[in-house]
């Protein structure tokens, strides 16, 4: 089984200057901590005197609503802060996850000085919120070797929860480093304890002779896209070796 980053920590959300949101931690019951970039929303004419923002998260499949007031700070907000790896400041906040939540709804707005609302929402959608480290499970990957052909095989193999729809791999083979990143479905079939297994179909996905290859995960759950990516540093499957190999 692969090492997967964060497994055992406490949940924790960023929402990143250049649009991303970044998933973190076990999904469990008690504390999340939620990082805002505040440069995501505020207008470059309210950066000297910004007003004030909220935060609202539904907790599904509860629907219960959680909002809080933001304020930011004068002088915080100064073009040569903004920091997409979100290492400037940020806004946080501490939210209880309750018992039995597995995905979370948010979005946020801001009142400009103008007295219009601007909205951080997805284009209207709202982020909808799930940690694979609660979703998948069990993940494996390795490339095999294939005597009689030209090429090896990249297997990848995860459990997921039942409410996981479609999952797809996004490879790439570490060398040569020109060759482009590749996707492959992974197939369903039944799994233990309710869970789905996925597997690369075919045996494995054909990659170079003796490749190492980085993947991730997309799935699918109720429509929405979630990306297991370990956190930002993707996954590992590499040759496997010989039966006395060391």
């Amino acid at each position: 089984m692969l090492t997967r980053r964060y497994k055992g920590l406490p949940p924790r959300l960023t929402f990143t200057a250049d649009f991303h949101e970044l998933v973190n931690g076990d999904c469990r019951a008690g504390p999340c901590l939620l990082r805002y970039d505040p440069f995501r929303i505020v207008p470059p004419s309210d950066f000297a005197s910004p007003g004030a923002m909220e935060c609202f998260v539904r907790f599904l499949p509860s629907g219960n609503l959680w909002q809080k007031a933001l304020w930011i700070p004068r002088g915080v907000l100064r073009p040569e802060y903004w920091d997409p790896a979100s290492q400037g400041f940020m806004l946080e906040m501490d939210l209880d996850l309750p018992k039995g939540c597995d995905e979370l709804e948010i979005w946020f707005s801001y009142v400009e000085s103008s007295g219009g609302v601007r909205w951080d929402s997805a284009s209207g959608k709202n982020y909808h919120i799930r940690f694979p480290l609660r979703d998948l499970d069990e993940l494996m990957g390795l490339v095999s070797d294939s005597p009689d052909s030209a090429f090896d095989r990249l297997q990848v193999q995860v459990s997921s929860v039942p409410e996981v729809d479609s999952i797809e791999l996004r490879w790439q083979v570490t060398s040569p480093v020109d060759l482009p990143r590749r996707e492959t479905a992974l197939v369903a079939s039944p799994g233990d304890k309710g869970y789905t297994k996925w597997s690369t179909p075919d045996g494995g996905a054909p990659v170079p002779t003796k490749s190492t290859v980085v993947f991730d995960l997309v799935y699918r759950v109720h429509g929405y896209r979630h990306t297991d990516d370990n956190a930002g540093t993707w996954y590992l499957a590499q040759p496997e070796k010989a039966p006395n190999a060391v």
